[in-house]
């Protein structure tokens, strides 16, 4: 669970250092509808690469769940990686 309940989720398939696959729901979509994270893992000269994959997201929320992904994770975790956070 994830934003005051408002989201959650389960592990459908861990590959230790390569793949994590979740479902994840939000309160407010039709009931039994999940869509699909995959976070993939490579190990790359530069440290690790990971390729993010967020699928089945309800038709006309992909805008908003992309944004979300960018101000709620990525913007954040990079400013935490650079060491300027």
């Amino acid at each position: 669970m994830a934003y005051d309940n408002y989201i959650a989720g389960k592990n459908v398939e861990l590959v230790p250092d390569k793949k994590i696959v979740q479902d994840w729901r939000a309160v407010d979509w039709p009931e039994g509808y999940f869509s699909r994270l995959t976070f993939e893992y490579t190990a790359v000269p530069e440290g690790t690469r990971l390729d993010f994959t967020h699928a089945d997201v309800p038709e006309g929320t992909e805008a908003e769940f992309t944004q979300g992904w960018i101000d709620n994770y990525w913007e954040p975790m990079k400013t935490f990686l650079q060491g300027t956070a």
